[in-house]
Formats: structure tokens, sequence, C-alpha cells
């Protein structure tokens, strides 16, 4: 029974050791002492935890001690370090028919917290981008318009808005961009019509009936060309937009050649590509917003390059053999 009296013995002085340990926090607290809230949580409740263990080495050694006593004492002290560990772990309990949700519910608030600080700041960035471009001549690129359309559509869906709801939320957007893009097609197809006829003329300047039928024919083609096709109500109609088909309208068959055709037709079905893909994501994708920046940023330069084998080939017109 010696070797229970020195165990009890050892078990009660770790559980006052804790008990004490684990209350002079306390007062560090009042007092002000610079301590980790954190580092204090720990050590509560490894404190705590190890009080339990004792606890019920100590309840033990009560049950089996010649001289009794009572042990409700120290299963008591065991039950209160188990509520002490567990109870901040605990997410749901019942009592008595009254269901409680605890720490779920605190992690649930924090995260929609944090979610609705990004969302406060991407809606005042939306706010200050719209004010400072807003009565300028200019506009930010397409770009930078992707970075931030992705940034709220990545808000948007950690909300688990559902994707109808998002699709219906970012059409006014694909509705936008779909227009952009066909008016960049037809300010390419405007600017190559200029730098055709730019070279037809200078050709025709050798008088060859051939130099001078070529310019004429362009002259008549623009002018048929130009009573076809009317864009003036097709902002009306974006939401029943067919981007293919209205690029089709657009594509001239009145003075382009059959090489100018295909480079034409290859350029739309390019489009059609990646308006389907920005349709898709919702807003821009990477190579829509490159695209875009780059026909905004110089057209003429833009369709020169697009054109420029069948430039060349015009150019080349000037000397017929």
């Amino acid at each position: 029974m010696k070797g229970f009296n020195a165990i009890g013995s050892l078990v009660i002085d770790k559980i006052t050791c804790y008990l004490w340990f684990s209350a002079g926090l306390v007062p560090a607290f009042i007092l002000g002492f610079p301590v980790d809230a954190e580092k204090v949580q720990n050590i509560v409740t490894y404190s705590a935890g190890a009080v339990a263990v004792f606890s019920i080495i100590g309840a033990l050694y009560q049950a089996m001690s010649r001289e009794g006593g009572s042990v409700a004492p120290v299963l008591g002290v065991f039950l209160a370090a188990c509520v002490i560990v567990f109870l901040p772990l605990i997410s749901q309990f019942s009592f008595f028919g009254l269901e409680t949700r605890m720490r779920d519910k605190v992690l649930e608030v924090q995260a929609i917290e944090d979610r609705i600080r990004k969302i406060a700041a991407i809606n005042a960035r939306v706010t200050y981008m719209s004010i400072a471009w807003a009565n300028r001549m200019g506009s930010p690129s397409a770009k930078e318009k992707q970075t931030l359309l992705d940034d709220v559509d990545k808000q948007i869906r950690e909300f688990k808005v559902t994707e109808e709801e998002r699709l219906r939320i970012v059409q006014p957007v694909v509705n936008m961009l779909k227009y952009d893009f066909f008016l960049d097609y037809r300010q390419i197809i405007y600017d190559y019509a200029g730098i055709r006829y730019g070279i037809l003329v200078e050709n025709a300047r050798n008088e060859a009936p051939e130099t001078r039928e070529l310019r004429d024919a362009h002259s008549d083609g623009m002018g048929k060309y130009n009573k076809r096709v009317d864009i003036s109500e097709v902002w009306r109609r974006l939401d029943s937009f067919n981007f293919g088909e209205e690029l089709n309208t657009l594509t001239p068959t009145e003075w382009l050649n059959d090489d100018e055709k295909v480079v034409a037709n290859e350029f739309r079905n390019k489009l059609v590509r990646i308006v389907a893909e920005c349709e898709k994501k919702g807003g821009y994708t990477s190579e829509a917003a490159q695209l875009q920046d780059a026909i905004t940023g110089d057209s003429k330069e833009f369709t020169a390059s697009l054109f420029r084998v069948q430039i060349d080939k015009l150019k080349s017109l000037a000397n017929p053999k």
C-alpha cells in the first residue's frame, strides 16, 4: 500500500501544480503583462489534459486503496478537466431537446466576414475605376478589365452563387465584350479598305488600264458595301446577338478578292472562338484581352500586319508584266 500512497501523493502534487500554474495566468492578464492569447489557450488546455490524466490515476488509486476514501472528488476534477479540454472543440450538442452549435458557427462567421471584406475592396476598386475613367477620352485596357472581372468572378463563386444566377450577372459584360469585338472587326475591315484603296490609287498613276480598273472596281464595291451594311441598330439586339452571323454581314463580298476573303474569314473564325470562350468564362480570357488591346492600341498597324501578304501583292501590281 505504500506504493499506492506514493502514487497518490504524486498525483495530488501534479494536479495542484497544474492548477496553480493555470490559475496564475489570470492575474497576468489582469495586470496587463504581455501574454500571447493563443499560447495561453494552449497551455491551459494542455494543463487541463494533464490534470484529467492524473485525476483518473488518482481515482484508481482511491478505489484500490485499503484505507478507502471517496472517489467522487477526484472524478469531479477529471470531468471538469475534460470539459475544459473538449468544450472548445465541440461543434454541436443537445441537452433536453435544446440543440446548440458553437465552434462551426464561429468559424463560419469569421469566413463570411473575410469574404465581405474582400467584396467591399473589389466594389471600391470598381467604383474608383469608374469614376477615374468617367468623361475621359481613354479607358482601362482589356487586361486591366480582365484582372478586375476575374477577382469579382472569384468572389461570386466563393459565395456559392448558382451558375444560372452567375450567368445572369455576367451577361451585360459578355454582351458588351461581343459588341466591342464586333466593332473591332468592322474597324479592321475599314482600315484595310483604306490601305487597299490607297495602294490602288498609287498603282493607277502609271495610267495602265488594268490598275485603273482595279481602282474603280474597289470604289464601286465600297459604295455597294456601305449601302448593304448598317450597324446602327446592332446595339439594340445584344441579348439575341449572334456574333458569327453579324461578322458574316460585315465581311465584304463586294471588293475583297479570294485571297483576302480567306484572311478575313480566318480572322472572323478566330474571333468567334474567342468570344465563345469568353461567354463560357463570363468575361475576358487572357487571349481575348491581349487581342483587344492589340487592336485598340493601333488598329491600322494590326490590320497591316494581318493582311501583310495581300498588301505586298497589291503593291506589285503597279508594274504589271
